[in-house]
C-alpha cells in the first residue's frame, strides 16, 4: 500500500540572512536582493524592513510505501490473536511543522531557505521501516452462558495483551 500526500504544512524562512553566504558563494541567490544598510533591522537579509520572517505554507509533501501483512486466529479454544509485520518507508521534505529537537524535525527551517524542497527531501523522521505487532485475547469460558447472579458476577471476562515493536527511526545527531 502507499500514498502521496502534498500541500502539508511547512515552516519557511521568508527573509533569509544570505549576505555571508553570498560573500563566499557569489552565485547563491543570484538576483535575490540583499539589504546593505546596517541601520535596518533586516541588514544582510532579503528585505531591510524585517528580521527573521517565519511563514507557514502548504508546501510540504510525503510519499509512503509499505507492505503490511497479518495473521489472525479467531476464537481458537477461546483465544483470539493477530500477529502482524509491516515493512515501510516514508520520504518527505519536512516531518513536522515545528522543530522538536529530536525525532521528527531537529530544525524546523530548511537548510537552504531559497530551496526548501530538493535539499530537504529524505527519509522522514516519522518513518519506522520495521513494525511488529502482537495482539492476544482470551475469553474465559466459565459461567459464560449462565443468566443468574453467579453468571453475571463470574462470567464474561476476557484477558488481553498488546505489544508493538518498531526499529529504524532516523535521527540527526546535533
Amino acid at each position: 500500500m502507499g500514498n502521496h500526500v502534498f500541500r502539508q504544512f511547512q515552516s519557511l524562512n521568508d527573509n533569509p540572512d544570505i549576505a555571508d553566504v553570498q560573500a563566499s558563494f557569489p552565485s547563491y541567490g543570484a538576483g535575490q536582493p540583499v539589504c546593505t544598510d546596517p541601520t535596518q533591522i533586516g541588514y544582510t537579509r532579503s528585505n531591510c524592513n524585517f528580521g527573521l520572517v517565519q511563514t507557514t505554507a502548504n508546501t510540504a509533501f510525503s510519499i509512503y510505501n509499505g507492505l503490511q501483512t497479518s495473521f489472525t486466529a479467531r476464537n481458537f479454544h477461546h483465544w483470539t490473536g493477530t500477529a502482524s509485520y509491516t515493512y515501510s518507508r516514508t520520504i518527505d521534505n519536512t516531518s513536522e511543522i515545528f522543530s522538536t529537537g529530536t525525532g521528527g524535525n531537529t530544525s524546523a527551517l530548511a537548510q537552504d531557505p531559497l530551496n526548501p524542497d530538493i535539499g530537504e527531501r529524505g527519509v522522514s523522521g516519522n518513518s519506522y521501516p520495521n513494525v511488529i505487532g502482537l495482539q492476544m485475547a482470551y475469553t474465559e469460558p466459565w459461567f459464560n452462558g449462565q443468566k443468574g447472579i453467579l453468571g453475571r458476577i463470574l462470567g464474561g471476562y476476557s484477558f488481553n495483551a498488546f505489544y508493538t515493536y518498531n526499529n529504524g527511526q532516523p535521527f540527526t545527531p546535533e
